[in-house]
């Protein structure tokens, strides 16, 4: 089944599981949470294994490649600046930034200088080795293209006041600035039935996202854009990762009850993420004074291709390496924060890769994602 894309503000409907953690009283619960970043693997292996949310990017090509025709263009000799926020290891913003120095190029011969940003403990060297050498590299074809990068959270500003033309984000802001608290229990939040637990993560949400924006709304020029896609939650809750997510939280509540992890360490792990509704991202848009959305739509059912892949060839050992491969891609470096031993946080992605295979459906996604075209105005 192909996903459903919907214009506007339009989304339509679509378990908690405490798993056999050692849990705590709430009262116990420490308020110095972690801090730990949402930085993927290293090394080229989130590049290898981030098939999803290159799928998803491609969802916000056509408005990325409309926002490029229509952005104000700078007086000779100042270069156009486009930004790209959150770029992690590079494979995922060649085709976004081409399109847009692609389709730039087609009005102006101005220079056109690209800064990827992404948190100081990225891996940038993956960025630059991929814009050198992979084919569809911006730098490869179109003259006059320059790349930079920031290693700075996208929270704050990162560039200079009215010096960004036109932004990409893709898959980026439900990683959260840090971690309001431990989930006992859950590596996320939204499987926790703690309303006081899942209001600090809503909250913590809900200021960075007006952060990010306060920040993009310094940095744009008036007339720049904004382009982001983002996963969401469903108006009701629904994430569409229940099952890989719960998934997660049994295998590493059976290494506490093993001992081979401790129920604190455990809590350490606790993911900085929170999935906003569309509604939370547009209206602090909204409501922003210099900034407004041009348009919106939200795409729903969007299957992992690996998930297509295994209904065509039924091959669940491949689809299970595949799918833990891709869990791991994204959360290893904060999983590692609770199993720092490297053959233990083997031990805990193979465990996941065994109840995979015997279940398939577990490892199903099915996410939201909300495309957003927003302008300073």
């Amino acid at each position: 089944m192909s996903p459903t894309v919907r214009g506007g503000r339009s989304v339509v409907a679509g378990g908690i599981w405490e798993g056999n953690w050692i849990l705590r009283d709430a009262a116990k619960v420490p308020t110095n949470a972690p801090s730990h970043e949402a930085v993927m693997s290293g090394h080229g292996f989130y590049n290898r294994h981030s098939v999803l949310q290159a799928a998803a990017a491609a969802y916000g090509l056509e408005t990325l490649r409309a926002a490029a025709g229509e952005v104000p263009l700078p007086e000779t000799p100042q270069p156009l600046v486009a930004a790209d926020f959150g770029c992690s290891q590079g494979q995922n913003s060649l085709q976004p930034m081409g399109d847009a120095v692609a389709a730039v190029r087609d009005r102006t011969d101005a220079a056109v200088t690209v800064v990827h940003t992404d948190l100081p403990s990225n891996d940038f060297s993956e960025v630059f080795e991929l814009l050198a050498h992979d084919a569809r590299s911006y730098l490869r074809s179109h003259r006059d293209t320059y790349a930079l990068a920031a290693g700075r959270s996208f929270y704050e500003e990162i560039l200079p006041p009215g010096s960004v033309t036109l932004g990409w984000s893709s898959v980026t802001t439900h990683w959260l600035s840090t971690v309001p608290a431990p989930v006992p229990g859950h590596l996320a939040a939204q499987n926790s039935d703690d309303e006081g637990l899942r209001l600090l993560f809503a909250d913590r949400a809900a200021a960075d996202w007006q952060g990010f924006l306060s920040a993009r709304a310094a940095e744009l020029v008036p007339g720049g854009r904004l382009v982001m896609v983002e996963p969401c939650a469903h108006p009701d809750g629904h994430i569409g990762s229940e099952g890989l997510q719960q998934l997660m939280d049994q295998v590493l509540g059976e290494f506490v009850g093993s001992g081979r992890i401790t129920s604190e360490s455990a809590a350490a792990a606790t993911l900085p993420m929170w999935m906003r509704t569309p509604d939370e991202y547009l209206d602090p848009v909204e409501a922003h004074p210099d900034l407004e959305v041009r348009s919106s739509q939200v795409i729903e059912g969007l299957k992992s291709p690996l998930w297509a892949q295994f209904e065509t060839g039924g091959d669940g050992a491949a689809y299970a390496a595949a799918s833990i491969g891709a869990m791991r891609a994204w959360s290893e470096a904060m999983i590692a924060e609770a199993i720092p031993e490297p053959a233990t946080l083997d031990a805990y992605y193979e465990r996941c890769r065994v109840l995979g295979a015997e279940d398939p459906d577990r490892l199903h996604l099915e996410v939201f994602h909300i495309v957003m075209d927003i302008a300073r105005i």
